[in-house]
């Protein structure tokens, strides 16, 4: 679909709620999750410093960092990370 209409692609880019739209109809989904945020980004290596995602372990699931390097599980999706 972005391929095909570049003014949809524009919109999908700078409009989270039309990204969403798009991905439903393209997806042929039913049902998504209400809180559910999708963003188009035309670069990974490009956008990538505008939106980083964490996740975080629950607490208290990590061994104490006295004998944990947390930095050997660390995930990160900023590409100025690696």
């Amino acid at each position: 679909m972005l391929d095909s209409d570049s003014a949809l692609r524009e919109a999908c880019k700078n409009d989270p709620e039309k990204a969403r739209a798009t991905l439903q109809k393209a997806g042929d989904f039913d049902d998504m999750p209400a809180d559910l945020e999708v963003r188009v980004f035309e670069d990974q290596r490009a956008s990538s410093d505008q939106l980083v995602t964490m996740i975080l372990p629950p607490v208290g699931e990590l061994p104490s960092p006295e004998i944990f390097d947390a930095r050997s599980v660390w995930r990160c999706t900023w590409i100025s990370y690696a």
